[in-house]
């Protein structure tokens, strides 16, 4: 089932027949007594660009917390490795993606690893978090 908070597309003869959004509304329109809708004026592409909105509907692995990768850093570079991510983020804010209370897409995981790898995670060892699993980029 969708995100509930996801505005949906109702644009008439929209060519992105593999938007999340379009394909979101088609599948759940039974499910939910009220929808969040983008408004349909709004959604006009030039012709040639892709639209604002659009939202690829393959699934994508998802992951939560990295407590079970910091094991592989070594204890001298911990510290070093925190305050990095301490440059883009809140305490809290690193804390949460470490614990696992946010959500971590694609482009978060791409971000962890290259800071896990600048200080000493084996370039040979997928990152392991503690969960993963596919699902849309909501």
């Amino acid at each position: 089932m969708r995100h509930e908070n996801y505005p949906l597309c109702v644009a008439e003869n929209c060519p992105a027949t593999k938007c999340l959004r379009q394909v979101a509304r088609l599948t759940s329109h039974a499910q939910l007594p009220t929808w969040r809708v983008l408004n349909p004026d709004s959604v006009k592409p030039q012709l040639g660009e892709q639209c604002p909105y659009f939202a690829h509907s393959e699934r994508v692995t998802i992951a939560r917390g990295f407590t079970t990768a910091l094991r592989l850093i070594p204890q001298g570079n911990m510290l070093a490795l925190r305050e990095e991510f301490l440059k883009d983020m809140s305490l809290s804010g690193y804390y949460l993606w470490r614990k696992g209370n946010v959500l971590l897409t694609p482009k978060h995981q791409a971000y962890i690893e290259a800071i896990f790898r600048r200080h000493g995670y084996p370039q040979d060892e997928p990152i392991h978090y503690d969960r993963t699993y596919l699902d849309y980029e909501w």
